[in-house]
Parts: structure tokens; sequence; C-alpha cells
């Protein structure tokens, strides 16, 4: 992140959510290739590695009893059970990046990111959490638009892309929860909007009219 604003600005809790399809990995994944020192948030799961998938690179995987008890010692800022596998983030996770500086990335959904915004705002105000916490919400021009780009991506049959088109209007009935709210009509444009929410945050610059 550029110097100027981290020198202004405690480190921040970015949690970006959106429906399947409006882009929010890409974006993701840019803000990180040019901030390569905000800290992406790594999720617990239940469910098993896939393809080569190494522990604590693409998840932390754990046993079914593991996750139960770290749910029962309150260790997760937020959790979800999802087809049947449990998903999760770490408090601790969290805490260490943001006590040694950097900010913090999550790229959750809609539930996990209310999870998040309901503890952080319980929290003393001084927390760094709750002073850091940034959440938006991305979304495509249309439902029309979502489809477009799940078909072009290949990756599902048929009806998976109609059950993501039917959890995605769910989701974007609770945009309006979320501070931002970004329309990625234009990948560069959107990237822009993107990067300037997250900048005039750890500036402390946010315009209200802009949320």
């Amino acid at each position: 992140m550029e110097a100027q604003a981290e020198a202004q600005h405690s480190p921040l809790l970015v949690v970006v959510t959106a429906p399947s399809g409006a882009g929010k990995s890409t974006l993701c994944r840019m803000l990180l290739e040019e901030f390569p020192e905000f800290a992406y948030s790594i999720s617990c799961t239940t469910r098993a590695p896939r393809g080569g998938e190494m522990d604590g690179a693409a998840y932390h995987f754990l046993s079914s009893s593991e996750f139960e008890e770290r749910i029962r010692r309150g260790e997760f800022l937020e959790h979800a059970l999802v087809h049947g596998h449990r998903f999760g983030t770490l408090r601790k996770t969290v805490q260490d990046a943001m006590a040694a500086g950097r900010s913090v990335l999550m790229d959750i959904d809609v539930c996990g990111a209310a999870q998040v915004r309901n503890l952080v705002t319980a929290l003393p105000p001084d927390d760094p959490m709750r002073a850091g916490f940034v959440d938006i919400f991305i979304n495509a021009p249309s439902v029309d638009v979502l489809r477009a780009r799940l078909v072009r991506r290949g990756e599902d049959a048929p009806e998976t892309i109609e059950r993501r088109l039917a959890n995605a209007l769910g989701e974007i009935a609770r945009a309006g929860d979320f501070r931002h709210r970004l329309i990625n009509d234009d990948l560069q444009n959107a990237y822009r909007e993107f990067r300037r929410v997250i900048l005039d945050a750890a500036r402390g610059t946010e315009d209200p009219s802009q949320a």
C-alpha cells in the first residue's frame, strides 16, 4: 500500500463479498499483486485437499473434530457449513497480521461477512479490527451478465450455474448491508474504484457520499 496511506492509518480489515461471476477473485488478486504487503486471509476447512493443494496455502485443513473444538473455544471470526464441509477464518490469524502492521484482505461470502461485521462492531472503538474494518460488496451489472460470465468460465454444469444464480439473488438482496458497493462492468474501472475505496480508508479520507 502507498507509504503515505500506511503512515497515516492503522492496518485495515477489508472484507470483500460478491456473487459468483462478479469478478471478486480477480479484483482481490489484482490488489494483492499491486500491494503484496496485504495479508490474504487463508480459511480453514474440513474438506479434503484437492489436486495438490498444500496445507496453509489454499486452506488450513482441519478434521471435523478439531474444527468443532475451535468453534467451541470461540476461535473463529466467522464460520459456515457449505455443501457438507465447514469453512472458517481464525481470529488469531487476522489479529496477528494486524498486530504486525499488515492490512488483511478477507474474501468471504455474505453470511461470513455478516458474522465479521457483527463481531467487530461489538468491539471497543479503539480495537484494531473495528477501527480498520472496511466492507465491500461487488456486483455485476445484472444477473444476465453473471450468467454469461459463469457460462464463459466453463467450470460448472448448467444446473450448478442455475444454483449459483439462485444464491446470487439472495446475496444481492443483502448488498445494502455493506458500506461500499461496486459494480464490475469494466474490470479496469472496477479495480480503480476498488483500489480507491481501500486507499481512502487507509488514509482516513473515506467520502460518505461514495458509500
